[in-house]
């Protein structure tokens, strides 16, 4: 169902960013574990998170160092917000860019005009965007585990965690490629539903941020994809990562099949 003709076209367009967000993740979770692993940060946290109201203590708690170690900061680096942008970036603005962009300027009716079906255009696009993504962590991956054996830190647990995270991480951006390209087959405007994909992406995002510290809305966990991205907690063994991924496999499943059935029926602009 994929078009490799298709798919090494598109890794030409679009290799250089994927190979400097592969390279860029890889060094930033390389700094991150290679400074914690080397000062004694310990003192100065907790010095300074005594010091912090409540709810923003709670809120560090989950998101930045959890139980102040260096698994904690592993998994911190991963959930890096610089690293989720680099991943948007390539799940929204890529995955849309041969729909919706190419509709815009009028090519999308020559591209099709060549031997290739549109479910094929269409699994191509979404196939090539998560094998884009999985080079990105994949950098990110590697990164952290040089850092992790070059300061001798190195366990088969951690090792399989990190692993954990990885995975979880790139359903989470397939997830987020699914409605990017969704939007994209509705409109030829690129900018107008690429938009869209990006404020849905970053109310998640802060919502995630804000049930953290605000009970009262702890009942949108439930339909918050970040909810399902626990990196933290899979390192210290709290969830079971298919308790995320059925949910992230589930919903984008769904989404590729609408999106995916609406472009076989779309009128060409």
């Amino acid at each position: 169902m994929v078009n490799i003709i298709l798919l090494k076209m598109l890794w030409r367009i679009y290799r250089p960013f994927i190979i400097f967000s592969a390279i860029f993740i890889g060094a930033l979770q390389f700094l991150i574990i290679w400074i914690f692993s080397s000062l004694n940060y310990v003192p100065i946290f907790e010095a300074l998170y005594h010091q912090l109201p409540p709810h923003l203590q709670a809120l560090l708690n989950e998101e930045l160092i959890y139980h102040l170690s260096l698994k904690g900061a592993v998994a911190f680096a991963m959930n890096h917000p610089l690293v989720l942008l680099l991943l948007g970036i390539i799940a929204i603005a890529y995955s849309s860019r041969l729909i919706s962009g190419e509709a815009e300027k009028g090519l999308l009716e020559l591209l099709l005009s060549y031997p290739l079906k549109r479910n094929q255009f269409y699994a191509t696009q979404f196939f090539s965007t998560s094998v884009f993504l999985l080079f990105a962590i994949g950098g990110g991956y590697g990164g952290s585990v040089l850092a992790l054996i070059l300061k001798k830190q190195l366990t088969l647990e951690i090792f399989f965690n990190v692993s954990k995270i990885g995975i979880n991480l790139w359903f989470l951006f397939l997830l987020i490629t699914s409605y990017a390209l969704l939007f994209s087959v509705h409109h030829k405007e690129r900018g107008k539903w690429g938009i869209l994909a990006v404020v849905l992406t970053l109310i998640f995002y802060f919502l995630h941020f804000i049930t953290a510290i605000w009970d009262e809305l702890e009942f949108l966990k439930p339909i918050n994809i970040f909810s399902y991205y626990q990196p933290q907690k899979i390192m210290f063994n709290e969830i079971q990562i298919y308790q995320n991924l059925l949910i992230l496999i589930g919903v984008t499943v769904i989404c590729f099949f609408i999106g995916i059935n609406r472009f076989s029926v779309r009128d060409l602009p």
